[in-house]
């Protein structure tokens, strides 16, 4: 644990211990032991950092033509999936760090990680009473607390190694930077760790983490494995560990890429005896160490060098800043850039709306307001003032009352009588306001609209029947004039004959009306005329102009155009049975 700043961190708590492996028969021991290292810690939990073994990443180099963050980012999956045949790559959460940049294309270090690794981490810490805020391999960790130490010149390069579990994580650095990342598959433990002889129902926790107890730790359901701490190697299997480290170690010294001669090997994690004092063709080994520990303050393990790294990175120091949980946050760190906008647009948009809302409740009330005086003025001018002795225009007859029956009603031998418009009459006593000055609140009645169209609907049934008694309405419709027709046709030749010249003679006139039951009924004219000229070519002409204006009529239908026959003295044309259709109703009403 560490507090301070970035560049003068305090070394608060340090204290380490074994977890059980991340596989599901252990996950309730290795929650309760997380939960004792939570209690014990106690606070900073909000800016909880985690570094992982390298045993399940892969490191690829790639180069992009690119130079832009966010367009590496959305590109860099499908750029490195070629590299990365052992992983589906929608599995797989991906990192990545610059190592060269030359104008618009760019060389990385990518690390692409399990998304099941890390979600078993998250909800390991998440159960156990804190969600990391990043997750980090052991290789960027122990970078940063190099970094931090000093240790990283640049003047001259290293190789880091942290020995593990099962794996040895190791990071070469050149001038300060990072220049590769590899992972060695193999560790400090042995990897034939004795089976447990009986199951227990409690998980155990290791003793240097139980510090503090173990209350509240979750209850096994039903009898699980019981986890014992792996054992480190010795004998023959160190001998065989300490020999494969090596020989990957110099496989890295001789094929490292570096401008500055690696000048020393820095390991940190399990002590491997033999390992330390040594050297990897010519490179000596030492221990990595030197972070400045104030006078009192907790002892600081050798092993502790990554959970430094990692809390250091939570402070914001360190170059390297890992982001495997980049996948996981990306829509919720676009969330919550967006919150503080996205409130301030909806808190104006409710007051515009509160605003608007108080505008239109006005603009309604005027309005409502107006339509209620000329309800009230029409109703006055219908039915006028009786109060002030003042008569309406409604002309109101009586007629006798008649009974269900159709029989007169009387009362006493005397025949009573009631206007005919008297439920106008009422309507607009019980609903709009007594013409006598005692009117009724009608906020809760039918809307003032409807109350003027309803008005309006009863005086054009009352004038409807009206119009029926006295016979100028019928239900059923009449047939169109065959006057009308006529006129229609032969009016196309009156306007025409002075500016035309045109001389035409009838010899027969007849319009019919035709009624088709389902259809429009029509006028069919029917003309037998001879149309005079200077000669046959001139008539013939003015009759063709005749028709064609016919034609354009909208009231025209169809011309059913007949031949024409020259006069024997060549000055016209006759013609017999020309017939036109006519619809009057579409002629235009002057």
């Amino acid at each position: 644990m560490l507090d301070g700043t970035p560049k003068k961190p305090k070394l608060i708590e340090c204290f380490s211990g074994d977890l059980p492996p991340h596989t599901p028969e252990f996950a309730k021991q290795r929650r309760a032991a997380l939960k004792a290292v939570f209690k014990r810690v106690g606070k900073g939990l909000d800016n909880l950092g985690v570094a992982l073994d390298v045993r399940g990443a892969a490191f690829r180099r790639q180069n992009v033509p690119l130079s832009d963050t966010s367009k590496i980012e959305s590109v860099l999956k499908y750029e490195v999936e070629g590299q990365l045949p052992q992983f589906n790559i929608d599995d797989v959460s991906v990192d990545w760090m610059v190592l060269d940049q030359a104008g618009d294309s760019s060389s990385l270090l990518v690390t692409a990680v399990p998304k099941d690794l890390l979600a078993q981490v998250i909800e390991d810490c998440t159960r156990a009473g804190a969600e990391p805020m990043e997750l980090e391999l052991e290789t960027s960790a122990m970078v940063n607390a190099a970094q931090s130490a000093g240790l990283l010149t640049l003047d001259s390069a290293q190789l880091l190694v942290h020995v593990g579990e099962a794996s040895t994580a190791v990071a070469v650095v050149d001038g300060g930077k990072v220049r590769e990342l590899r992972a060695i598959h193999i560790g400090a433990l042995a990897p034939d760790a004795p089976e447990p002889e009986a199951p227990a129902a409690e998980p155990t926790v290791p003793d240097a983490l139980a510090e503090g107890g173990e209350e509240g730790a979750e209850a096994a359901e039903e009898p699980e494995r019981q986890w014992t701490p792996a054992r480190m190697v010795s004998g023959h299997q160190l001998d065989e560990v300490l020999s494969r480290i090596s020989r990957e170690l110099a496989r890295t010294v001789s094929g490292a890429r570096t401008v500055n001669t690696i000048d020393k090997i820095l390991v940190c994690g399990y002590r491997l005896p033999g390992m330390l004092g040594t050297d990897v063709m010519g490179v000596p080994v030492e221990a990595l160490e030197g972070f400045p520990i104030e006078e009192g303050a907790t002892q600081f393990h050798n092993s502790g060098v990554v959970a430094y790294g990692a809390a250091l990175s939570r402070l914001g120091g360190g170059s390297i800043h890992a982001k495997l949980r980049r996948d996981e946050l990306a829509y919720t760190g676009t969330m919550e850039r967006l919150e503080l906008p996205l409130a301030v647009v909806a808190l104006l948009l409710v007051t515009f709306l509160g605003v608007q809302q108080i505008f239109l409740r006005k603009e309604i009330k005027q309005t409502h307001d107006a339509i209620g005086s000329w309800r009230d003025s029409s109703n006055n001018y219908m039915l006028g003032d009786p109060k002030k002795g003042k008569k309406g225009n409604l002309v109101n007859p009586k007629e006798p009352k008649l009974d269900n029956n159709g029989n007169v009603v009387r009362v006493d031998g005397v025949e009573q009588r009631v206007g005919r418009m008297d439920g106008l009459v009422n309507y607009v006593n019980n609903f709009c306001g007594s013409v006598d000055g005692k009117f009724v609140d009608d906020e809760q009645m039918p809307d003032r609209v409807a109350q003027l169209k309803y008005i309006e609907g009863q005086l054009k049934k009352g004038i409807n029947d009206v119009q029926k008694e006295l016979g100028q309405v019928s239900d059923v419709p009449q047939p169109p004039s065959a006057l009308h027709g006529l006129s229609l046709v032969l009016g196309t030749l009156a306007d025409n004959m002075d500016a035309e010249g045109w001389r035409p003679s009838f010899r027969r006139l007849r319009a019919t009306s035709n009624d088709r039951k389902g259809k429009d009924s029509t006028v069919e004219v029917t003309i037998d005329l001879s149309l005079f000229g200077e000669s046959d070519t001139e008539a013939r002409r003015d009759y063709e102009s005749w028709l064609s204006r016919i034609e354009a009529q909208p009231w025209c239908l169809k011309v059913d155009r007949r031949a024409t026959t020259p006069l024997e003295n060549g000055k016209g044309i006759a013609t017999s049975g020309l017939k036109i259709s006519v619809d009057p109703k579409k002629a235009e009403v002057l």
